[in-house]
């Protein structure tokens, strides 16, 4: 058995709880200002009262992720972090999923035998990757204005 912080009984139940304590303050104070822009426009808790669609979120999450990839950190809008509406998306994709109201439009998962050629690609990608590295790959292809007969 664990040992216990204390001798309260609610503790043996309470570390049995998710640790929400050890998601960083960073991280709520970004995804709360982004939250706080999206009550503003739409109304605190909009997406429990009306459905949302998957994409709707997974585009902005993928925009908001491309521009702070692309090095810019706030967003002009709201001057909130890129990542911290990365989060309150993730957040509504979570909490409408447990409510009842997300509209899942996510493509339709392809089947495992669709899928066998991955294994057969990402072998050919290493390959490539190793002799590249190794100086061993070969750019032989024409260039403009070149002819097969002229390049060897």
């Amino acid at each position: 058995m664990t040992d216990l912080p204390d001798s309260n009984p609610k503790t043996k139940h309470g570390i049995t709880k998710p640790a929400l304590g050890l998601i960083p303050l960073a991280a709520l104070q970004a995804a709360s200002g982004a939250h706080a822009l999206g009550a503003a426009k739409y109304g605190p808790w909009n997406w429990r009262e009306h459905s949302v669609a998957a994409s709707v979120y997974v585009n902005a999450i993928l925009r908001h992720l491309k521009a702070w990839q692309e090095c810019s950190d706030t967003d002009t809008e709201s001057g909130v972090s890129h990542l911290g509406h990365v989060m309150a998306c993730c957040g509504i994709l979570l909490d409408a999923q447990a409510c009842g109201t997300l509209v899942d439009d996510r493509p339709i998962k392809p089947r495992s035998e669709n899928n066998e050629y991955i294994p057969h690609v990402l072998a050919t990608c290493d390959l490539l990757l190793d002799a590249e590295a190794k100086g061993k790959l070969v750019d032989d292809r024409p260039r403009k204005g070149q002819h097969n007969a002229d390049h060897k």
